[in-house]
């Protein structure tokens, strides 16, 4: 059963990577009918698509090409001035969020489980080693920045403001 699951679930991510590639124009001339530049940030989605999705992309006779981006704003400003075909690396908040702050238009493909937000400890092997006026980062990014807030809080190292809106949090909304 658990392959089936995932079976489909290759399938489904395959189809619609499929009609995205057909509605973006890719294979516009008879050289690059079956080229497929995709944007890589590190994250595990990108990991997913290359050994998930890329071979069976090449079975059906596509070339695919990897750029590897540093972050995810890389890959988009690429993706929205046509560098490259599609990126697999963000979730619709940190979408909507790069739409509206940098003028674009683009759009999800399809909906993918995001992946579960964690505290990585480093050095440290336990939430109970960090001490006092250790270091913790938390994402730069207006969609990331309150999730991370929020997984603070929840670890019990900060209190945000009582009327913050919870989606929109910012370390000045930390009390």
């Amino acid at each position: 059963m658990r392959k089936t699951k995932g079976a489909a679930s290759v399938v489904g991510l395959l189809s619609a990577t499929l009609l995205f590639i057909a509605g973006c124009g890719i294979g516009d001339t008879e050289d690059d009918a079956n080229e497929i530049h995709i944007g890589m940030a590190p994250s595990p989605y990108s990991d997913l698509f290359s050994e998930g999705i890329e071979p069976i992309l090449e079975d059906e006779g596509y070339t695919v090409t990897e750029t590897d981006f540093d972050d995810l704003l890389q890959a988009d400003i690429a993706l929205s001035e046509d560098e490259i075909d599609l990126n697999v690396d963000q979730h619709e908040a940190y979408l909507e969020d790069f739409n509206e702050n940098n003028d674009a238009n683009l759009a999800k493909l399809i909906t993918i489980p995001s992946a579960p937000t964690g505290i990585y400890g480093g050095e440290k092997d336990s939430l109970d080693d960090v001490e006092e006026n250790d270091t913790v980062a938390i994402p730069d990014d207006a969609s990331n920045t309150a999730r991370g807030l929020l997984l603070l809080e929840q670890a019990g190292w900060v209190t945000l403001e009582d009327d913050v809106n919870l989606i929109e949090a910012t370390s000045s909304d930390i009390k």
